[in-house]
């Protein structure tokens, strides 16, 4: 098989991801996330789903398994490219956004590189984020069940209850606020 450029991903991942400049779609974090229907195939996330279960290898051979963390502590999932410009925007708002996190806290990138793959180590040192990295086309159950809408940077928020706090897509200088907000809010015991 020959290896695919960057620009093949959406084939083999998801339908219509887009480097996204704006988060004109995204939905902020709510104080008291209402009951959410139950989840339909091929429906993005959105603030009070509760988060699909999953069980993933990290890059680095650890298992990460959600029955570990949700309804247990905050989850926050990063998901980029590093050929992404607005990822590369999006990266020092995430590492801003993350300071004052509750220490319990779990945050994993997912990168949806595939022929960029060995780029990711050193893009994440370079944004010194030293967190689980999960190789999306290693996962693709995983992440089709946390449905980025098209967009890329994406980030979920799920509180330590397991239910979705915030769901940002795109890029959007306001995230590192609006992550710090999720985080206190998913921090909360319910």
């Amino acid at each position: 098989m020959d290896p695919l450029r960057p620009s093949a991903i959406a084939a083999l991942l998801l339908p219509l991801i887009a480097c996204a400049p704006a988060n004109v779609a995204t939905r902020p974090a709510a104080d008291a996330p209402s009951a959410a229907p139950a989840k339909q195939p091929a429906r993005p996330l959105d603030v009070g789903d509760k988060a699909p279960p999953f069980v993933v290898e990290a890059a680095d051979g650890s298992t990460i398994d959600s029955a570990d963390v949700l309804g247990k502590r905050p989850l926050v999932l990063v998901f980029f490219t590093t050929w992404c410009p607005w990822c590369e925007r999006a990266m020092p708002l995430v590492r801003e956004g993350l300071v004052g996190a509750p220490p319990d806290a779990l945050v994993v990138a997912v990168s949806l590189d595939v022929d960029t793959w060995p780029d990711v180590p050193s893009y994440l040192a370079r944004h010194r984020l030293t967190i689980p990295v999960v190789r999306a086309e290693r996962a693709r159950e995983f992440t089709m069940a946390y449905d980025l809408g098209g967009r890329i940077p994406h980030l979920v928020v799920v509180g330590r209850d397991g239910v979705v706090v915030d769901v940002q897509a795109g890029f959007d200088p306001d995230h590192a606020d609006r992550l710090r907000a999720a985080l206190e809010l998913a921090g909360r015991p319910r």
